[in-house]
């Protein structure tokens, strides 16, 4: 592990021997691919790399990932070096004063040159650590965070994605920068995002969001689909500046039925955006998630082109970021992309509106878990077809019954478009529904983060992965089933 202090000490060093030396040449000891991007990142002009061997017409360039340069012989270029020509010493071995002078001769002329060295490690670390110097005062001065450099990876894990290398804990810091890192731009005008659910003031988190989405996505419709009294003069200005339509609808008619806020919101904002644009295509997101993979649109568009449905119900496949491998229809309702017809009659289901209808839970706090559980026990590891027929009878007419908010929505969707759905068959349709229509996406692919929590912490850590491996549906699970399910009926 490297020495903090002296990282720190080195990145100052290094600073100022750029700043007083013009021109940089560098004599490569033992040869750092990191050492050329960092004096890039410093301003520094590198003239050329040093060799003491001879060069021939052929090596008059060497090329690096960072570009080509000159390659010189150390002695012809002796007669033009000054003192305010400086070297890097490319080194195999830290020192422990980097800041020193080397002396180059041809003949009896020697002259003294300063150098500077570091090595291959050293410099990926400084690199590092300006660049989350830089990124910290970027967040500082939009007023997103507060606090020094020891706590980032705390202070960064909500809003931007951070990796922190094990063998360089406090130092080397690598930083994806979501807004400036990475300056991408699409041409895409035929996906419209529909950001839905209350605005989330906090960090002005919602706004950047749509603010993001702007940037990578110019000619996309992005449209904010929230309630009445929910939005500010100032969000409502922030809006009209990026060109986002902002929605501020009606209060669904059950109030306190968290499915009909979903459904409400969703519906008005794909509903404008198929009778007001021209888009093909249309996700549904929430004001308190993001997306930081800046492609994502491209990458759900490729995926519908790679996978059409498997019958003729709806359009497209629909996109989703996770299931449940033993619940049926218990999808994620984070996120859903899709064709923008089979996306509006997604949301157009029936509301719940009676009042005699029970509220709806979730499955591990009700009468049926143990009913469940029992079945992913016995079946947890063999082949789901194998499954007895009594047991698996019993248990889809039991879960049928009781019906949670992400099963009522996909449920209800394939009830009324795709087929009536058959309580004695309900996880058979489940995955019959998951291989013809559905698309399961990785939530790390996509860079997905979530503003309630500040990691979408079990998405990294092997425990989580295992229970998602048994007992999910990840894009590997759903491709399997793609590839391999085959139901009774085929």
């Amino acid at each position: 592990m490297f020495d903090k202090q002296k990282i720190i000490a080195m990145m100052t060093l290094l600073e100022e021997f750029v700043r007083v030396q013009p021109n940089i040449f560098i004599m490569p000891e033992s040869w750092s691919w990191n050492v050329i991007p960092l004096l890039k990142r410093l301003n520094a002009n590198v003239a050329g790399i040093l060799t003491n061997a001879p060069v021939n017409s052929e090596q008059k360039f060497i090329q690096t990932p960072s570009g080509n340069y000159p390659l010189i012989n150390s002695q012809e270029i002796l007669s033009k070096l000054n003192f305010q020509t400086g070297v890097i010493i490319s080194s195999a071995k830290s020192v422990p004063n980097p800041n020193v002078a080397t002396t180059l001769s041809i003949g009896e002329i020697k002259i003294s040159i300063p150098a500077f060295v570091i090595t291959d490690e050293e410099a990926m670390a400084i690199y590092d650590r300006i660049a989350t110097l830089e990124t910290l005062k970027r967040y500082k001065d939009d007023g997103i965070i507060n606090g020094e450099i020891n706590d980032i990876s705390i202070r960064f894990a909500r809003g931007m994605s951070t990796l922190i290398d094990s063998r360089y804990q406090d130092v080397k810091v690598q930083v994806w920068d979501r807004r400036v890192f990475i300056n991408p731009g699409y041409e895409v005008d035929d996906a419209a995002i529909v950001i839905q659910g209350p605005i989330e003031y906090k960090d002005n988190y919602t706004i950047t969001t749509a603010q993001l989405y702007r940037q990578w996505y110019p000619n996309a419709p992005i449209i904010i689909s929230t309630w009445k009294n929910e939005s500010t003069d100032e969000f409502r200005e922030d809006c009209k500046k990026i060109g986002v339509v902002l929605l501020e609808n009606e209060l669904p008619e059950r109030v306190g039925d968290t499915v009909n806020y979903q459904l409400e919101s969703s519906r008005q904002g794909v509903e404008y955006a198929k009778k007001n644009t021209s888009v093909k295509f249309a996700l549904k997101c929430r004001t308190d998630q993001r997306i930081n993979r800046s492609d994502f649109l491209m990458y759900f568009k490729n995926l519908l082109k790679a996978f059409p449905p498997n019958g003729d119900k709806i359009n497209e496949r629909i996109i989703i970021m996770e299931s449940d491998r033993w619940t049926p229809f218990f999808i994620c309702d984070f996120l859903y992309f899709g064709e923008i017809t089979d996306m509006y009659k997604l949301f157009n289901i029936p509301r719940r509106i009676s009042k005699d209808e029970p509220p709806l839970r979730s499955y591990g706090r009700n009468k049926f878990h143990p009913i469940r559980a029992k079945l992913i026990k016995f079946r947890l590891f063999q082949n789901f077809s194998t499954a007895p027929s009594r047991k698996l009878r019993n248990y889809n007419v039991a879960i049928s019954k009781f019906i949670p908010a992400e099963t009522f929505i996909m449920k209800n969707f394939y009830n009324i478009n795709i087929a009536p759905v058959e309580p004695s068959k309900f996880l058979q349709t489940y995955w019959k529904f998951l291989r013809d229509y559905l698309i399961v996406v990785d939530d790390n692919a996509i860079l997905f983060e979530w503003l309630k929590y500040h990691f979408w912490a079990h998405a990294i850590t092997s425990y989580y992965n295992g229970i998602r491996a048994c007992i999910g549906i990840d894009h590997a699970r759903w491709l399997d089933i793609y590839l391999n399910h085959k139901d009774e009926d085929d």
